[in-house]
């Protein structure tokens, strides 16, 4: 696997090829103002993709003042329980609004966790290319 802190977009065709890699997790940061994003992750998504929405899972407010980066602790609980570990690679992707995708890539590269990267193009792409689908929640292992 490439070095992703080099490569912070990977294209649908590298993600194709690499998407049973073990030490590999994807995350659909798709959200919507009208809390919809997880419906939508449910309806379809990337093959073995976790769901993490940027917007209630990934910052706070501290008095009126929005979109607050997570302390550390709260942070990687939220990670370690979608299966990202410290040895882990992310591919983040969202649809037409990447920004989920860019919110997450941040964050993680913001508390030291460099392999990470943005799918180009996105579910959109992924979509357009013809590429599989599927539905439910995908439950990771808990990681350190």
């Amino acid at each position: 696997m490439p070095n992703l802190a080099e490569q912070p977009l990977v294209s649908t065709g590298w993600l194709a090829d690499h998407i049973a890699d073990v030490n590999l997790r994807i995350v659909d940061t798709r959200w919507r103002g009208d809390g919809s994003g997880h419906e939508r992750y449910l309806a379809g998504h990337i093959p073995g993709t976790v769901h993490l929405d940027w917007h209630s899972d990934l910052n706070r407010t501290v008095n009126g003042v929005r979109d607050l980066i997570l302390p550390p602790d709260r942070f990687a609980a939220i990670m370690q329980a979608a299966g990202l570990g410290d040895e882990t690679a992310v591919v983040a992707y969202a649809e037409t609004d990447h920004s989920g995708a860019a919110r997450l890539w941040w964050a993680l590269r913001y508390y030291g966790h460099a392999q990470v990267a943005v799918l180009d193009g996105g579910l959109s792409r992924w979509r357009a290319e013809g590429r599989s689908l599927e539905t439910g929640d995908v439950v990771p292992n808990q990681s350190d």
